[in-house]
């Protein structure tokens, strides 16, 4: 019952962010639309395992882990890149 003050905590940072870009001349809605675009397929892939699966079953882990690990590096080389 959390998730929305996340949205909200996030939506302020995003605001913050957005208003600093546009201060510094680097705004582009290119690169926010893949942003946002970004945003959902990691939240889809951190989400989707245990709404999709049972987690009783002895593969959950096995599928969980992995896309897990995958949303992790895929932010770290978005973020380092």
């Amino acid at each position: 019952m959390w998730w929305p003050i996340a949205v909200v905590f996030f939506g302020v940072i995003a605001l913050f962010a957005i208003q600093k870009a546009v201060e510094l001349g680097q705004w582009k809605w290119s690169r926010f639309v893949g942003a946002i675009g970004f945003a959902v397929f990691e939240g889809f892939l951190i989400s989707a395992p245990p709404f999709l699966l049972d987690m009783n079953k002895p593969y959950f882990l096995w599928v969980a882990v992995p896309a897990w690990v995958l949303a992790a590096v895929c932010d770290l080389v978005c973020r380092l890149g």
